[in-house]
């Protein structure tokens, strides 16, 4: 099931309560600010800089890369592909 484009407030919450039970085991939920590494292949850490809906109506997380050869690049992953880390392993401004 999709979210249909242009849809209103109202469907769009009624959709997303439909795709809720589809959901399988806890989602960790973060939040702008949240220090994380990605978990599989490049294990780059980051800042959470975004947390969205995507038109389908799945959970994106939107991390700022702290590695300084690649400071600033913005990644888009899933919730489940991320893990917390702690302050000695964030490298980075924050």
């Amino acid at each position: 099931m999709s979210i249909e484009h242009g849809a209103t407030a109202e469907a769009v919450a009624r959709q997303r309560a439909q795709l809720a039970p589809a959901l399988r085991g806890p989602i960790t939920m973060w939040k702008v600010g949240d220090r994380v590494r990605k978990t599989t292949g490049y294990k780059l850490p980051g800042v959470v800089v975004s947390v969205l809906d995507s038109l389908a109506g799945k959970t994106r997380v939107v991390v700022e890369c702290t590695v300084p050869e690649v400071a600033g690049a913005l990644h888009i992953y899933s919730p489940e592909q991320l893990v917390a880390l702690g302050e000695e392993e964030a490298p980075g401004p924050h």
